[in-house]
């Protein structure tokens, strides 16, 4: 019974904040991806010659939905071209958001989503993008 009740305290104060629980990647290999919203984050071999960049945002835009942030610990590198969409096939596009660089674990927050935490490497971020429109979905 007092197992329960236990059980029963954990299910009350988690549905308090549901998101803001932290989903830990203990381990990625290049070419895997853990996926936020309508971001996607694909560990990558290596880095851009791309410019380093203050903001700590991911994905464009002054919307709730585009507040996937890191902290200082990480090097943004941010994409040159923008967030624009180029197909890459008949009928599949991507969108190529900023690259990350850390050499230890660190978050991803978002006021909407679970925290992802992640290890240390390099990551290439990735906006979805609808197939029917081409363009970036946004949360």
């Amino acid at each position: 019974m007092n197992q329960t009740l236990n059980h029963v305290g954990e299910v009350l104060d988690f549905a308090k904040d549901p998101l803001k629980e932290t989903r830990v990647v203990d381990s990625i290999e290049v070419g895997q991806f853990v996926r936020q919203g309508d971001v996607y984050i694909q560990m990558i071999a290596s880095a851009s010659d791309w410019n380093a960049t203050e903001n700590r945002q991911l994905a464009p835009g002054t919307t709730m939905g585009s507040r996937h942030t890191v902290d200082a610990s990480v090097t943004v590198l941010a994409n040159p071209n923008g967030a624009k969409v180029e197909r890459i096939e008949r009928n599949k596009a991507r969108c190529l958001g900023p690259q990350l660089l850390s050499k230890d674990r660190f978050t991803v927050s978002h006021p909407e989503h679970a925290d992802m935490s992640l290890p240390g490497g390099i990551y290439q971020c990735y906006f979805q993008v609808d197939s029917q429109s081409m363009k970036r979905v946004e949360d």
